[in-house]
């Protein structure tokens, strides 16, 4: 939630600017005060600025709350099904086509969690749509993620009932192959799809059976927020190691403005990320930057937490999780300060991880040199935009093996100079 403090993240090289095309190389750099929780992965990490969420400038309309059309636009990249006040996906989000692809190799499609200093949900709607106006609903503690996950899982030690499901499976596979020959047509057809499911099923069961790995010990329940983290991340990864699924979203809502430096009684929301420096006509404080700056390291902290059980999984190769998991760390919004689409533009992505999937161990910031995209609603808006955020979804799902994916949501968007901006295939430069 809420951004980032752009002058505490950004790291600059000296000869360029803010805005500019540079590439920084982090073997051995500092790193600027967010990004130091993930020193230690640093030549794992590949952290983009410039890139910008123009489909949520173009789609911006006069919601109550700009964050509603942000949470809708990050992982869609689509125009909205509803403009009121609680909005909806056009698209499915980027992580359920991925997810479409394995689909038939895991037992889970995918897994969606979210928390707040609470344990309630997310108040501002949902970020994860499996296809227009359709979002999936999330799970707020890691216990209830765990029984969700793994209260049918059986342990390798133990995988007779994996085996008995999956004689089981094999065995309708049969008889429908056998129903066939009577068959032709229309029903043919349809036993076929259904043979095939059946055939999937039991590959599925019998790779079950076969997995190295032991389920984490069930988390407790009401628990902090960071420690509700760490369990997430470690329940996540023992179910990538176990390959019950490969697909997940967390999704931090606030933190407690005490634990960020911040007056206990006070809203992280109202009276520190509106109140930033970064695009503020107002001014802002020098507080709320250190109250907003504090609360993105306490997020980095999380986010190493679960590169870290990530790496403590290794795979039958020899590599560990974290080289074959591609880890996207971001924000609804660009800077706490949503001052008309301004906060829409020039939004972070830090991504660890990947293997050889992406060129890693970089910095790299793109130009903003579009025109702003055109919208129908006045207002404050960025003067010069970078490259899409689409296109980021694109390379995700090319390195995840989707290579025939061209487009993510939009595929291109009305700028006020009156040009085109394309918004398919994948970001330049991450290769």
């Amino acid at each position: 939630m809420h951004g980032f403090v752009h002058e505490n993240l950004e790291m600059v090289p000296g000869g360029s600017a803010a805005g500019d095309a540079f590439e920084y190389d982090l073997s051995g750099a500092t790193l600027s005060p967010i990004l130091k929780p993930l020193a230690a992965y640093q030549d794992r990490l590949l952290v983009l600025d410039g890139v910008s969420m123009n489909s949520a400038i173009a789609d911006y309309w006069n919601a109550k709350n700009p964050h509603v059309p942000a949470h809708i636009h990050l992982l869609t990249g689509a125009n909205t099904a509803a403009t009121d006040n609680f909005g909806a996906g056009g698209a499915a989000s980027v992580d359920q086509i991925i997810a479409d692809r394995f689909v038939n190799e895991v037992p889970f499609r995918s897994v969606e969690v979210g928390f707040s200093t609470s344990g309630g949900g997310l108040g501002l709607g949902a970020y994860n749509w499996s296809a227009p106006s359709v979002a999936l609903p999330y799970l707020y503690e890691p216990a209830a993620l765990f029984d969700y996950l793994f209260d049918a899982f059986e342990s390798p030690t133990d995988n007779a009932g994996n085996a008995r499901q999956e004689r089981v499976a094999r065995f309708a596979t049969d008889e429908h192959t056998a129903l066939l020959a009577q068959h032709t047509g229309a029903s043919a057809d349809r036993l076929t799809a259904h043979r095939d499911l059946l055939a999937s099923l039991a590959d599925r069961f019998d790779a079950l059976g076969s997995i190295s790995c032991d389920p984490p010990t069930r988390p407790s329940e009401g628990t902090s927020y960071a420690q509700r983290y760490a369990d997430h991340a470690s329940v996540i990864a023992a179910a990538f190691a176990c390959d019950l699924t490969r697909v997940a979203t967390i999704a931090f809502e606030d933190q407690d403005p005490a634990d960020c430096g911040g007056e206990p009684t006070g809203s992280l929301h109202n009276d520190y990320a509106h109140d930033t420096k970064d695009r503020n006509p107002q001014g802002g404080s020098e507080e709320a930057n250190t109250v907003m700056t504090n609360a993105a390291v306490n997020h980095g902290d999380t986010v190493a937490s679960l590169l870290t059980a990530l790496d403590a999984q290794k795979d039958g190769d020899g590599t560990s999780l974290l080289d074959n998991t591609i880890v996207v760390w971001t924000s609804e919004l660009a800077c706490g300060r949503h001052n008309g689409s301004m906060a829409y533009s020039d939004l972070p992505f830090i991504i660890a991880g990947g293997g050889n999937a992406l060129k890693l161990g970089r910095y790299v910031s793109f130009a903003e040199s579009h025109a702003t995209p055109y919208s129908e609603v006045d207002g404050p808006a960025p003067t010069n935009v970078g490259p899409s955020h689409n296109q980021l979804w694109v390379s995700l799902c090319h390195a995840m093996g989707l290579t025939d994916v061209n487009s993510v949501g939009v595929e291109s968007i009305k700028l006020t100079d009156n040009s085109t901006l394309d918004c398919t295939g994948p970001l330049p430069g991450l290769t």
